[in-house]
């Protein structure tokens, strides 16, 4: 094995050729991966990427701190770090150099960026690598184009695939004022207002009587919440009560054993003064030390037992302030829930509206045709703080972004369907 000392110094930098972009690059982020090479070295080169803490190790140079620096500061950090740093670096021909850096033929480059990830109504959701420029219309057609995951049928045209598209309409339309109706009902109770104005028939896609229906469900649902309600909160009224009860009872006897350990104790102090004037026997004093002592025990006894009850009463009163708040909690979460429920059926509902106007002169529901679009929302992560962003399909994507789409009907609404 060869080993050749090199003194960098002396090495001309008129050789340096650092690989830059025609446009200013993205500052560094966890993900992305740079190469660091020595010019003279040949092909010892060091590869790396910044880690989840933002720091990035260049073996034999070190570890620096990369996150939100540019390549340009990261290399300046790098060559300022190495300067008069003596290393053994070995080839790819195995050749060993033993070197004394200055810093400035130390070179680097980035080596490639953090991958785009694409998700929701797309045909190809996944990772794209990531280009400079790259904008949303570039992502989505990268990505095989938009595409509703809602539906699991092909699109074929056929008898037998628009009985499927009249029953998967059906099924949508069901879920659809399913959730409208459950959402109606979570809100008036949320809001404390009666359920006397259930959702009209304008707003869901069902018959009259499937409507009635799901809304006296609802309106039972509520009734029979409103009972267990009440039995929860009237248990923890009672127990409530019978715990304070408990607490001053044994406050009471924590005052009455006081008094009487004062009293015992007084006693002791004067069978003690008595013996020490010879008129009573020492068999007395053990007695009145004996009953002081029982008293004292007894007062320890219940002041526990008063702790243990004040601390049950705290927990029931916390247990009944909760018993509100987490039915409103979970009102809250079942709401938005059910508005997500809403929403897709709604898409699923126009889609299928599409293809059933669209797939036969006779079918009678051309005025169910709603434009397709989508709306794209890229989730971005910026000095440890993702944001959303709301972008339009020209806007460009960085490094790392996470691109939503989702379909959305631009114009028109949802009809039943009837047979």
């Amino acid at each position: 094995m060869k080993t050749t000392i090199l003194w960098l110094r002396s090495i001309v930098l008129a050789a340096l050729m650092p690989v830059t972009l025609a446009h200013a690059d993205f500052a560094l982020q966890p993900g992305d991966r740079v190469r660091t090479a020595i010019i003279g070295i040949g092909d010892a080169s060091i590869e790396a990427m910044v880690d989840m803490n933002g720091a990035i190790d260049l073996g034999v140079l070190g570890s620096h701190a990369a996150a939100n620096l540019s390549i340009d500061e990261l290399e300046q950090a790098v060559r300022n770090a190495a300067a008069g740093l003596i290393v053994k670096l070995y080839d790819r021909e195995g050749e060993l150099y033993i070197i004394q850096l200055s810093g400035d033929e130390i070179q680097v480059i980035r080596d490639g960026y953090r991958a785009v990830v694409v998700g929701g109504d797309i045909a190809t959701p996944g990772e794209l690598v990531f280009r400079p420029g790259l904008t949303v219309r570039e992502v989505v057609a990268l990505s095989g184009g938009v595409k509703s995951n809602l539906l699991t049928e092909d699109a074929t045209v056929d008898p037998i695939q628009l009985v499927r598209w009249r029953g998967d309409f059906a099924t949508a339309a069901l879920r659809h004022a399913t959730a409208k109706v459950l959402l109606w009902r979570l809100s008036a109770q949320l809001e404390g207002s009666g359920l006397e104005t259930p959702p009209p028939l304008s707003e869901v896609s069902v018959t009259p009587d499937v409507l009635e229906q799901l809304v006296n469900e609802q309106v039972k649902i509520a009734e029979s919440e409103a009972i267990s309600h009440e039995r929860q909160i009237s248990y923890f009224k009672t127990a409530l009560a019978e715990s304070y009860e408990r607490s001053e009872i044994l406050a009471r006897q924590q005052e009455q054993l006081a008094s009487a350990l004062a009293s015992d104790e007084a006693e002791l102090d004067r069978q003690i003064t008595l013996l020490e004037r010879g008129l009573v026997p020492e068999a007395k004093v053990a007695d009145a030390r004996r009953v002081t002592s029982q008293a004292a025990t007894r007062l320890l006894d219940v002041a526990e037992d008063l702790a243990s009850s004040n601390l049950a009463s705290i927990r029931l009163e916390r247990d009944l302030q909760a018993a509100d708040e987490d039915r409103q909690l979970d009102r809250l979460i079942q709401i938005d829930v059910n508005q997500n429920t809403i929403k897709q059926a709604e898409i699923q509902m126009n889609v299928l509206s599409q293809f059933l106007a669209g797939g036969t002169e006779t079918t009678g529901l051309e005025d169910l045709i709603a434009p397709i679009d989508y709306a794209v929302s890229i989730y971005r992560r910026e000095n440890g703080v993702q944001t959303r962003i709301i972008a339009s399909q020209d806007a460009q994507v960085l490094p790392g972004d996470v691109v939503d789409v989702e379909i959305v009907a631009s114009e028109g609404g949802t009809a039943a369907l009837t047979d």
